[in-house]
């Protein structure tokens, strides 16, 4: 079987038809190869069959949809004819057809839940929504589209209404959707596509929640697809599926892909900033009083108060989160945690404390980039070290630019923050 070597020698040399064939044959073995996909995404294009390339590109994109190839592929593709359809090719696109059931909470939400049911037509195969006590007209706007409304009374445990949601679905694979959220109309197909893909698997799939960042658009991964089979969810607030302990599963599979959610949760248009971050608060508070130990909670809270830009009050919560982090088994926040700690502690002028919890953070978690470029930078910003500092800012750039994890990151240190920092030197 050839090597990626092999293959882009092959693509160099214009010997398509090669690649096509090794390809496919990677491809019949495992086919989720990411790099298998995008040669023979090139292989199309260069045998001029635009239309072939294009499914091969998006295929590949599912599985990596951070990389940054993705507009010259496609421009590509789309430069090309369409050109005739090979038959091996959407043999190895085919999937099997699996249901899936979205659940939807719903509270409030007569401005964002027409757009994300119509949304979701097609994508699914029955949407399952929950209201938690609306007094706008959510209910009527959602009886509108022929869909029934289950009511929850709201128990300030989110879980416990989306686990009630999860026990009216007719389906076993689960796409959670916020009713601020709205799937993107390119991705439809990639909902049943990753549960079919993944459905002898427990796999515990991350969408790409995508937030108004200044003029842009920031991807978030936020977990969305799974089979409640294996999963439930836990946590009164910020909750997320976790594992059933029935399931004998110590660790599930994580993966980010490309179904991307435009949200509006943070909108000040559409919701009463002010009043959601004091009901987190609030809510946060009581789960730590009830376990101190809970250092994921203790994460929120204290990002809810610098968030709030109460950064003294945040630093002794972030700190303790980061602590207990550290000790255990499994704590896929903790370069969040350091990376928010270090946040509150340069804001209040403690640049040693936040430059100490930075380099802590590429020691505990080295894969994750943005705790790499924020060390450099302060680094950079306090006049020490230079030559630390860019190799810090360099590494965050090589990482930023390979990182498929599931948890969120800068993407605009590979994009142009590191060039920009490292002009500085």
């Amino acid at each position: 079987m050839k090597t990626n070597d092999n293959i882009i020698q092959s693509l160099q040399h214009k010997q398509y038809d090669g690649v096509r064939y090794a390809c496919i044959e990677r491809l019949k073995t495992d086919p989720l190869d990411i790099q298998a996909w995008t040669f023979l995404g090139q292989a199309m294009v260069g045998l001029r069959r635009g239309r072939m390339a294009e499914l091969c590109f998006r295929r590949a994109l599912l599985f990596n949809p951070y990389a940054p190839w993705e507009s010259d592929a496609l421009r590509d593709a789309h430069a090309v004819s369409e050109g005739r359809d090979d038959t091996q090719v959407l043999k190895l696109l085919q999937v099997p057809h699996v249901p899936v059931s979205a659940c939807v909470l719903t509270r409030d939400n007569e401005n964002t839940i027409a757009e994300c049911l119509a949304a979701l037509q097609g994508a699914v195969d029955e949407i399952i929504v929950v209201d938690t006590g609306s007094r706008d007209n959510t209910v009527s706007i959602v009886q509108s589209f022929g869909i029934s409304v289950h009511f929850f009374p709201w128990q300030d445990d989110f879980s416990k209404a989306r686990n009630y949601a999860l026990s009216l679905a007719h389906h076993d694979w689960i796409f959670s959707v916020d009713s601020d959220e709205i799937l993107y109309p390119e991705d439809k197909v990639s909902v049943r596509t990753a549960a079919a893909l993944f459905q002898e698997s427990v796999a515990l799939i991350f969408a790409l929640q995508m937030n108004q960042n200044g003029g842009s658009l920031s991807p978030y991964p936020v977990p969305r697809l799974f089979s409640r089979q294996y999963f439930e969810w836990k946590r009164q607030i910020h909750e997320a599926p976790q594992v059933l302990a029935s399931t004998g599963v110590q660790k599930p599979m994580g993966l980010s892909v490309r179904i991307r959610l435009m949200h509006s949760g943070y909108d000040p248009n559409q919701v009463n900033l002010p009043g959601k971050m004091e009901r987190n608060i609030a809510l946060l508070q009581r789960v730590i009083h009830e376990d101190a130990s809970d250092f994921t909670s203790l994460y929120y809270h204290g990002r809810e108060l610098s968030i709030n830009h109460r950064y003294t009050e945040a630093i002794p919560h972030l700190m303790k989160a980061y602590q207990l982090g550290r000790g255990a088994t499994d704590a896929p926040l903790l370069p969040l945690i350091g990376s928010q700690l270090a946040y509150c502690y340069t804001l209040t002028n403690h640049v040693d404390e936040a430059l100490e919890v930075l380099r802590r953070v590429t020691m505990d978690c080295p894969e994750h980039p943005d705790a790499w470029f924020s060390y450099g930078a302060l680094l950079l910003g306090a006049k020490r070290n230079t030559d630390e500092a860019g190799a810090s800012i360099l590494h965050a750039k090589k990482l930023a630019a390979t990182y498929t994890g599931t948890l969120p990151f800068d993407h605009d240190i590979a994009k142009w923050k590191a060039d920009q920092a490292l002009r500085q030197l």
